[in-house]
C-alpha cells in the first residue's frame, strides 16, 4: 500500500497494490471523509505513485513496466512505457516530478 497527497494537501490517494486500484479520500470539516475509487489498473498492481505540479496522479503499474498519468477525475491521460522492461517502473515515479521522464528511460 502506498499513499500520497495532492498539491493542496486536501486529498489523500491510497494505492491498493493487490487490488490494482487507487482510492481517493477527501476529509471533511466534521471529521468524516468521502472515500471513492479513483482509478483501476487493468493488470498487475500499483507500485509507487506521486502527484505532479498540475495535480495529476502518476502511478507505477508493477509487472508491466508502465507509468499511468491520471487526471483529477481518475481518467488516464498518458501511458508511459519503460525502456527497461516490465520490471523497471519505479525509476519513472522518482523522476516524473522533474518533467524529464523521456530522458530517463521512459517514452
Amino acid at each position: 500500500m502506498d499513499r500520497t497527497l495532492n498539491p493542496k494537501e486536501d486529498i489523500l490517494y491510497i494505492a491498493m497494490t493487490v487490488a490494482a486500484s487507487v482510492w481517493r479520500m477527501q476529509p471533511a470539516n466534521d471529521g468524516s471523509a468521502r472515500v471513492r475509487l479513483h482509478t483501476q489498473m487493468i493488470c498487475g498492481g500499483t507500485d509507487g505513485m506521486t502527484v505532479d505540479e498540475n495535480g495529476n496522479l502518476v502511478v507505477a503499474n508493477v509487472g508491466v513496466g508502465l507509468l499511468w498519468i491520471v487526471d483529477k477525475r481518475g481518467m488516464p491521460v498518458y501511458r508511459i512505457e519503460s525502456c527497461g522492461g516490465k520490471d523497471d517502473n519505479q525509476r519513472g515515479v522518482r523522476r516524473i516530478g522533474s518533467q524529464d521522464a523521456v530522458h530517463h528511460g521512459f517514452r
